[in-house]
């Protein structure tokens, strides 16, 4: 399904099988007879430079999680508060319809393990959102709980993979990998098309041509990404691939790709050999977070990225119900201080030798680690050139 939002440059065409998006001047620049639900420009923002509201809301509906696995981004655990009570998250989803957002994108820890996770997908889905779902793939009640993400409809369902058998254990945890094939059998009898996140690292590098040939099996995507040493994944840097492992497995994928055209493949290092036009009408979006997307923790506080949760107060944005999501969107002088930084990134980016080259751009949480003196460095960037730091264009 195609969905339209008018935007005053034009609008914005949101294709829900690929849950992607692009920006048009007007109707007649597509098929009219693709599109299958508009939204008019709601929000009341008079800013050009930025789109009228975010396309994408990345929802951590709870910190609580099943598993504890050791190169987990963020501090999910198995905590007693599942997080803000089911009203609030049915608050903020009709406020995010409200100004126009289109895709409603739920991570946590592990969103079924709030006991209403089904009724605030439920209220989603009443109002029209195009729906992602990040899960683990683990349940008390696999046969229930997948019945339940089937009746849904979802556009998306994403389910962790990080290895074949004891690559995937030696991280989640003993007998998750059985208990992932388990689910992802009846997901496949339920109709349920998965797309996988797989986190490269030392271990599963080697295992490609295994785990491409599961997803062909059961998904239609495949999404390969850096390790990054945030939350409980800073004790595991040691597994990360460093700058010309990360390379390197880029160009094997793309070959390994050759095999399986029928599935899409993301890879973070994949990189475009000429750089994209730039319509001068359109909101310049160099990097997608605090410019087409924004994120609410499970405390309903809203931030820039769904990581920068973890990276240090500075990031945070606004409060929910004290501040309203549009507000925040156009009118924080923190949010546009942290795109102005990630604008900046990315000319020091477009700098260096390497841009797609063997590097596909910014890595900005490792750089944030690096300011923060988690880390030592940036492991995915050789530039020599300093990057900026964040701290000055973070001001309230």
């Amino acid at each position: 399904m195609i969905i339209f939002r008018e935007e005053k440059f034009g609008g914005i065409l949101f294709d829900t099988r690929t849950m992607s998006y692009k920006f048009i001047e007007k109707v007649s620049d597509c098929d009219f007879a693709l599109i299958k639900r508009k939204i008019p420009m709601l929000a009341a923002n008079e800013r050009q430079d930025i789109v009228s509201a975010p396309i994408q809301v990345y929802i951590e509906l709870t910190q609580k999680c099943n598993l504890r696995c050791g190169h987990c981004f963020t501090n999910a655990a198995d905590t007693p508060s599942e997080g803000v009570p089911t009203k609030v998250w049915l608050a903020i989803l009709d406020e995010m319809s409200s100004i126009g957002v289109i895709n409603a994108r739920f991570t946590g820890g592990e969103p079924t393990c709030r006991k209403d996770w089904y009724e605030i997908l439920s209220h989603a889905r009443k109002l029209n959102f195009a729906i992602s779902l990040q899960t683990n793939g683990i349940y008390d009640n696999a046969a229930t709980t997948i019945k339940k993400i089937a009746s849904l409809d979802i556009e998306q369902v994403t389910i962790s993979l990080d290895g074949i058998g004891r690559t995937h254990d030696s991280l989640r945890g003993y007998g998750a990998f059985d208990k992932l094939m388990a689910s992802m059998d009846l997901m496949k009898s339920e109709g349920i098309k998965l797309r996988f996140n797989t986190i490269l690292t030392t271990s599963n590098v080697d295992q490609m041509p295994q785990i491409f040939d599961l997803v062909s099996q059961y998904g239609v995507s495949i999404n390969l990404f850096y390790m990054r040493s945030l939350g409980k994944g800073a004790n595991n840097s040691k597994i990360a691939l460093d700058f010309e492992e990360h390379a390197k497995s880029a160009v094997e994928i793309l070959e390994l790709w050759k095999k399986y055209p029928g599935i899409h493949v993301s890879h973070s290092g994949f990189y475009h050999s000429e750089p994209a036009r730039h319509n001068p009408k359109f909101p310049t979006v160099s990097y997608p977070y605090g410019n087409i997307a924004i994120s609410i923790a499970s405390d309903a506080s809203y931030w820039p990225h769904h990581y920068s949760i973890y990276q240090g107060i500075n990031f945070k944005l606004g409060q929910y119900p004290k501040d309203r999501i549009i507000d925040v969107w156009s009118g924080s002088k923190k949010l546009d201080g942290f795109r102005k930084w990630l604008d900046l990134l990315r000319d020091r980016c477009e700098r260096c030798i390497e841009y797609r080259n063997r590097c596909s751009g910014v890595n900005f949480e490792m750089e944030i680690e690096k300011f923060c003196g988690r880390a030592a460095a940036n492991p995915f960037c050789i530039s020599a050139e300093p990057a900026p730091e964040p701290w000055k264009y973070l001001e309230d």
